[in-house]
């Protein structure tokens, strides 16, 4: 057992016993493990309904997961409530969710897909409702995230060599993908919404995670997160109808902007084109410098979905026709 499992261990037994609970076994199980420095356990055989979080301080932030989560609540968003905390240790007592993720709903129950897609949606127009100094989606943010597909995915994964014209026609892209961004309405944006970040809860209700990197930013981030989410696809009819629901009823809030759903489309789209150039470069930087290769599985659909936004729009075309010419030819042999 580490170290850091062997305070993080004391601690919950200390906090569950402060709380009046028994500690069962007074032994931490792991629940899950993301891609983040974050680890999550519960004390076996405790009735306390907490996970207990590890996270390094070197390496996270709780003080904005703190923060958020008082937004989020504040918002009305069903969230798992902080109950203990030792911010010098980085540990942390948060409500238990559970165990089902709306992932696990969405591929055992398709026909239910949309619906539940439509519900995950009304929790991201409760978001934008919130009000705070969060950061900004900034240019420079963007910008720095569009740097991983060249890196990571190109360069350390497939070892393409990017000659002048690529880096030009690749800059041209990341200029067309800010403009867009930065061009639309701008709100809370959860940053990581996905269905394996979206808890089914009793009642058939839903709770959000993994939020604390939370920003100010465009108005179609989470709703592309959620739509175009690289662990589960939706066909491209059903993904435009729930788009245009939500654009039904974000309009009567942003009168002034959202005028045209066709522009709001394009937004949503190339906003999904940045953040899957942005999640392949991720995914392929796991493996290789973190060691967790279990997401180089997704980067086929990852894949996909720039492609489909590279046949959809005319400025897109030559960066498509690259992809295929290049890339297409070594996916197979290089992700499983």
């Amino acid at each position: 057992m580490d170290k850091r499992l062997l305070q993080l261990t004391q601690w919950a037994r200390e906090f569950t016993a402060g709380e009046g609970y028994p500690i069962g076994s007074g032994e931490l199980v792991p629940v899950s493990e993301d891609a983040s420095f974050r680890r999550y356990f519960r004390l076996q055989g405790s009735d306390s309904g907490c996970v207990f979080v590890d996270a390094p301080p070197t390496k996270e932030d709780l003080n904005s997961f703190i923060a958020i989560t008082g937004l989020l609540d504040q918002g009305k968003v069903s969230i798992g409530k902080v109950r203990g905390q030792d911010l010098k240790l980085g540990f942390l007592a948060v409500d238990d969710l559970g165990d089902r993720l709306l992932l696990a709903e969405l591929k055992e129950n398709k026909q239910q897909a949309n619906s539940r897609l439509h519900q995950a949606g009304l929790e991201i127009l409760k978001m934008q409702q919130i009000s705070s100094n969060l950061p900004l989606y900034s240019r420079q943010l963007l910008e720095d995230e569009m740097k991983l597909f060249p890196e990571w995915f190109l360069g350390h994964k497939l070892e393409f060599e990017l000659t002048k014209e690529w880096h030009d026609l690749y800059s041209r892209l990341v200029d067309m993908m800010i403009k867009s961004a930065l061009s639309q309405p701008q709100a809370f944006v959860h940053r990581d919404f996905h269905s394996r970040n979206i808890m089914l809860t009793a009642d058939n209700g839903m709770a959000v995670i993994d939020y604390q990197d939370a920003v100010i930013g465009p108005l179609t981030y989470d709703l592309v997160s959620l739509l175009k989410d690289c662990y589960f696809r939706v066909n491209r009819t059903e993904v435009v109808a729930l788009v245009e629901a939500n654009w039904q009823l974000l309009r009567h809030r942003h009168p002034n902007e959202l005028k045209s759903f066709p522009e709001f489309l394009r937004w949503f789209d190339l906003m999904g084109l940045q953040r899957h150039l942005k999640c392949a470069g991720i995914f392929c930087r796991l493996q290789l410098r973190d060691g967790k290769s279990g997401y180089l599985a997704d980067v086929p659909l990852v894949f996909e979905y720039i492609l489909e936004v590279c046949d959809l729009y005319e400025g897109l075309a030559q960066f498509g026709r690259f992809l295929r010419t290049n890339i297409s030819p070594v996916m197979k042999e290089k992700f499983v």
